[in-house]
């Protein structure tokens, strides 16, 4: 008998331990898909929802790839510190979570960086609304209020390969940078 309940000791510690490698597993792999400033999925997360959305399309889906870079922040995270630089992205990763439908994803991929993939087949009104959103983030540093802005380049999810996506998605980006360099829309920090 001392045996049997040996045993059941055992198999309920092995059950135990089980579930605590399963938990730790999960825990390691949200923490290599996720950016750890922003609690945001990241590149490695991007690449698996890209491949994905791409099979969405092929059933006739309609996603479009936004790319997304912050003015000058370099400048800023130089000029005011980078402590306010991180307050600056996790104040517009909250925006653009805010602004996007729950069933569309925003990324944090790097530096100040975003990517988002969004089923719409209205994507200029998107863009539109992802600019306000960054432009409406309201921070101050030293007392002084901090216009923020960013360029956002986007491109219909088509195709097979998410690299050639993201590199189309790059070029309207750099488009939309130039658009709003033209226009005086750029913030420069001196």
């Amino acid at each position: 008998m001392s045996n049997c309940s040996h045993c059941e000791v055992l198999a309920k510690e092995l059950a135990k331990a089980r579930l605590e490698i399963e938990h730790l597993k999960n825990e390691v792999q949200k923490t290599q898909r996720t950016n750890p400033l922003t609690g945001l999925p990241n590149k490695v997360a991007l690449d698996e929802k890209l491949q994905e959305t791409i099979a969405l399309n092929q059933r006739g889906h309609t996603h479009y790839l936004y790319f997304i870079d912050l003015d000058n922040f370099k400048q800023l995270n130089d000029k005011c510190s980078h402590e306010f630089g991180d307050e600056v992205l996790l104040a517009v990763a909250k925006s653009l979570a805010n602004t996007v439908r729950e069933t569309d994803t925003v990324f944090h991929i790097s530096g100040d960086e975003f990517v988002i993939i969004a089923e719409t087949d209205k994507p200029t009104i998107i863009r539109h609304k992802l600019h306000q959103a960054i432009e409406s983030c309201t921070l101050k540093f030293k007392g002084q209020p901090i216009a923020l802005g960013g360029s956002v380049g986007f491109c219909r999810v088509m195709g097979r390969y998410a690299k050639a996506l993201l590199e189309a998605a790059d070029m309207a980006l750099q488009a939309d940078k130039e658009d709003r360099r033209h226009q005086g829309l750029r913030h420069n920090r001196n």
